[in-house]
C-alpha cells in the first residue's frame, strides 16, 4: 500500500508520495515485508508533467518505474496540448508490444481472477477443515460480490469485449487456478459461480484488489492552470487495455481554485480535511436509520400504540429518510466549517508552503501506521515535487538508493 497526495492551486501542483513498497509473504504466517521504492516520477524531462503510481507497482508484469522511464526516453522533447492527451499517449505506449502479448494477457487475467478469489476466501472465513459441503457460504459470498459489482457502471474501455468468450477461452487455466486456491472446497456450482465473477469483473468499471493506480498531473502545452487525471487499470485483456478515469481535476476551468486529492490510503487526509474519520461516517450511515426506527417504535410502544406490518414499514421508510437528511446536512456542515476554510488557504499558498503541506499530509498517514497495531504499509522517505508552468517539475525532496557523492556521472547525465 501507499499514501500519496496532490495539492493544486492556480500556480502549481504538488505531488508527494511515501516510499513503502509492501510485499505479502507466501508463507503460512502471512507475513508482510516493506521495502523502499519509487512511486513519483517526472513523465517528461522537458515539460511540466509528473506521474505517481499506487497499489500494484507492475503493469503486465513489468515495473511501472521501468515503463515510465522508457516512455520518457522514447518521447524526448515531444509535448501534448493537455494532461488528458499525455494520459492517452502513456497508455497507448504501455499497452502495445513488446510490453504485452498473449502469454502476458493470460497471466494478467489470472492475476485479476486470483485477487478476486482471495477476497471471496477472506470474506467467507471458512475453517481449515472446511470441505465442498460448505459451498453454500461461498456461493452466498460470491453472489454478494457479484451484486456489488453490478452496482458499478460498465467500463467504457471494455464495451466491445465479449467477457463470456474471454472466460471460455481461458476455461482450463481458470479451472486450474480455482482448483489450486479452493482445493477441497471445489464443487461444480462453485466453479460456475467463480467463472461468472471473473466475467463480471472483466466488464465492470470497478477496480479489483490487484489494479494499478496512475495519477498524471501538471500542465499541457495549451493549459494555463494545472490539471490532474487519476486512472485505474487492470492491464490488457483480450487485446484491449482495461482502464477507467476515476477523477479529473481541472483548476480554474471547472470553477475550482484549489484542491487536495489523496490516493490509496486516504483516511488520515480525509480526517484532517473533514474533521471526522471516514470509518465513523460509515458507522453513522449504517446506524442512523436503525436508531431512528427503534426510537419511534419504542415511543409508540410506551404509549400503548401497536403497529401493523404496513405501518412498521412506513416507520422504517420515514426513519431512513430522516437519517439521509441528517447525513446530507452534516456533510454541508463539514464542507462549510472544515473543508472550505482549508481550500481557501490552499488556493493562496505559495509553492514552498504547498510542498510542506503535502509532505505533512503523507507524514500524517505514516505516523498513524507507526503508532498503531496496523501494518506499517506507509513510511520511509517522502518524495515531493512541485510542478509549475514556467519551471517544470522541481524536486523538493527526492531520495536516492545510492550515495550521490559517489555517483557524479549520474547527475551529469540528468543535466
Amino acid at each position: 500500500m501507499t499514501a500519496e497526495v496532490a495539492l493544486l492551486n492556480k500556480t502549481a501542483v504538488v505531488l508527494a508520495a511515501d516510499s513503502a513498497m509492501t510485499v505479502a509473504g507466501s508463507t503460512s504466517n502471512g507475513s508482510i515485508k516493506t521495502y523502499p521504492g519509487d512511486k513519483l516520477f517526472a513523465l517528461s524531462k522537458h515539460h511540466p508533467v509528473g506521474v505517481m503510481t499506487y497499489n500494484n507497482a507492475e503493469f503486465m508484469g513489468i515495473p511501472w518505474e521501468t515503463l515510465i522511464k522508457m516512455y520518457r526516453h522514447s518521447r524526448g522533447t515531444e509535448s501534448h496540448p493537455s494532461i488528458e492527451a499525455y494520459v492517452d499517449d502513456l497508455f497507448a505506449f504501455v499497452s502495445k508490444e513488446p510490453f504485452t502479448n498473449d502469454e502476458r494477457e493470460l497471466e494478467n487475467l489470472l492475476r485479476m481472477a486470483g485477487g478476486a478469489f482471495d477476497v471471496v476466501l477472506d470474506s467467507a472465513e471458512l475453517s481449515d477443515d472446511s470441505t465442498g459441503s460448505d459451498d453454500a457460504l461461498l456461493l452466498e459470498v460470491i453472489e454478494q460480490q457479484r451484486a456489488a459489482i453490478a452496482r458499478w457502471k460498465e467500463s467504457p474501455s471494455m464495451t466491445e469485449i465479449d467477457a463470456g468468450q474471454v472466460v471460455v477461452d481461458a476455461h482450463d487455466h481458470l479451472d486450474g487456478l480455482i482448483d489450486s486456491m479452493f482445493r477441497n472446497l471445489v464443487t461444480p456450482p462453485l466453479k460456475v459461480a467463480l467463472r461468472g465473477l471473473v466475467e463480471d469483473l472483466i466488464q465492470s468499471g470497478i477496480a479489483t484488489p490487484t489494479h494499478s493506480g496512475v495519477v498524471v498531473a501538471g500542465f499541457g502545452e495549451d493549459e494555463f492552470f494545472p490539471t490532474l487525471v487519476q486512472v485505474t487499470t487492470e492491464g490488457v485483456i483480450a487485446g484491449t487495455l482495461k482502464h477507467d478515469i476515476q477523477r479529473t481535476v481541472d483548476i480554474a476551468r471547472d470553477g475550482t481554485s484549489a484542491q487536495i486529492v489523496p490516493f490509496a490510503q486516504t483516511e488520515m487526509v480525509t480526517r484532517f480535511m473533514e474533521g471526522v474519520d471516514p470509518k465513523f461516517l460509515e458507522y453513522l450511515q449504517d446506524s442512523m436509520g436503525e436508531t431512528s426506527r427503534q426510537l419511534v417504535m419504542e415511543v409508540l410502544e410506551s404509549m400503548g400504540i401497536g403497529c401493523s406490518e404496513e405501518e412498521a414499514k412506513a416507520v422504517r421508510a420515514a426513519a431512513a429518510k430522516q437519517a439521509d437528511r441528517f447525513l446530507e446536512e452534516s456533510a454541508k456542515v463539514r464542507r462549510r466549517k472544515f473543508v472550505a476554510p482549508i481550500m481557501d488557504i490552499v488556493g493562496l499558498l505559495p509553492k514552498e508552503e504547498l510542498a510542506d503541506m503535502a509532505e505533512a499530509l503523507v507524514n500524517l498517514t505514516a505516523l498513524k501506521r507507526r503508532v498503531s497495531l496496523d501494518a506499517e504499509t506507509v513510511g520511509g522517505p517522502i518524495d515531493v515535487a512541485v510542478i509549475t508552468k514556467g519551471d517544470g517539475l522541481i524536486w523538493i525532496k527526492r531520495k536516492h538508493y545510492f550515495d550521490p557523492a559517489l555517483n557524479p556521472s549520474y547527475f551529469k547525465k540528468q543535466a
